[in-house]
C-alpha cells in the first residue's frame, strides 16, 4: 500500500469516527475535528492529492468551540463525503478492485448518523449542489 492509499484510508477512517459521534461527544468531536485539520493540512502540504474543501469547512475544522454540534458535524459529513467520492470517481488517486469497497465504507458510514443527521445530511447535500451519481445505480449496471 502506497502513502496516498494510506492517508485516504485515514481521511476515511475519520470520516467514520465523526459519522458515529453523538451530540453528547463534544469533545471527542473537537479531537477529531484537530486530527482532521492536521490530516487534510499534510495532505495538501505533501500534495498527496488535491482537496477542494470550502472556506466554510476549514473555519469549522478550525475553531476551538462548537456553536451548534448538528450543524457542524453535518457540515464536515458533508464536504467529506463529497471529496472522499471525488476522489473515487476522478484521476485522483487511482483504485483498481477495491472501488466497490471503498464505496461500501463510506455508505455503511454515512447508516451510522442519526435520522435528523441523515435528513440534514441529504437536505445539505442537495442544497449545495454536491449530488453525486448514486453508486448502486452504476454498479448494478
Amino acid at each position: 500500500m502506497n502513502i496516498t492509499r494510506q492517508y485516504f484510508d485515514t481521511l476515511l477512517e475519520y470520516f467514520k469516527q465523526i459519522c458515529s459521534l453523538r451530540n453528547n461527544q463534544t469533545l471527542q468531536f473537537m479531537l477529531r475535528r484537530q486530527e482532521l485539520s492536521n490530516l487534510i493540512n499534510r495532505i495538501i502540504k505533501f500534495n498527496l492529492f488535491q482537496l477542494t474543501f470550502s472556506e466554510s469547512f476549514f473555519s469549522v475544522l478550525n475553531k476551538e468551540t462548537i456553536d451548534n454540534f448538528s450543524v457542524e458535524k453535518i457540515l464536515i459529513i458533508n464536504e467529506l463525503h463529497y471529496e472522499l467520492y471525488e476522489c473515487l470517481w476522478t484521476t485522483r488517486l487511482r483504485f483498481g478492485g477495491e472501488l466497490i469497497s471503498y464505496i461500501s465504507k463510506i455508505q455503511i458510514a454515512l447508516l451510522q448518523l442519526n435520522i435528523y443527521e441523515l435528513k440534514e445530511f441529504e437536505s445539505e447535500k442537495k442544497n449545495s449542489g454536491t449530488l453525486l451519481f448514486s453508486p448502486a445505480i452504476l454498479v448494478c449496471r
